[in-house]
């Protein structure tokens, strides 16, 4: 049960957050961004440590090890991200060669990741046992449909308050 509530109140704060930064100026929103990767970051580990049933030692090291391989898989999607956005931004007067850098990146973004993640999943094998690194996926995927059904659900409840007044 306590489960469930923290992560309704983390979907809660998907939907208030959003909202709160387009209010706020480029930096501040920027930070607050941050502040929410970070503790979705510790929400995410939490929930995969739980799931794992990893020891307290191994969550430690497993929490460290994780959230340094998000945050390069982050950056290679932002990178990616950037490229994409470049070339939207110059609509008409992007060339050839710009779309083809967009393109490259986009299809090199699945790569990069795979290279990023066979990176880590031999240290993880340092950390967690073979039923454990075996069960690792399945945890991120079960974390995520959880973490979109609730979305979804308070979406639903929003639109229907909506309709109601």
């Amino acid at each position: 049960m306590k489960r469930f509530y923290f992560i309704y109140l983390v979907l809660v704060m998907l939907t208030i957050v959003p909202s709160s930064l387009s209010a706020k100026p480029n930096d501040a929103r920027k930070n607050t961004r941050r502040a929410w990767n970070v503790e979705m970051q510790t929400v995410k580990t939490d929930y995969l440590a739980k799931k794992l049933d990893l020891t307290a030692e191994q969550k430690e090291r497993f929490s460290a090890l994780y959230s340094k391989m998000e945050g390069e898989l982050s950056s290679v999607s932002n990178d990616t991200r950037k490229i994409i956005d470049e070339v939207k931004a110059k609509g008409k007067a992007a060339t050839d060669a710009d779309y083809r850098k967009a393109a490259a990146a986009s299809f090199e973004l699945k790569g990069k990741e795979a290279a990023i993640e066979k990176k880590y999943f031999t240290q993880y094998e340092k950390i967690l046992t073979p039923a454990q690194l075996f069960s690792l996926k399945d945890a991120e995927m079960q974390f995520t449909k959880e973490l979109m059904k609730k979305h979804s659900s308070i979406r639903k409840n929003a639109r229907k308050q909506k309709k109601l007044q």
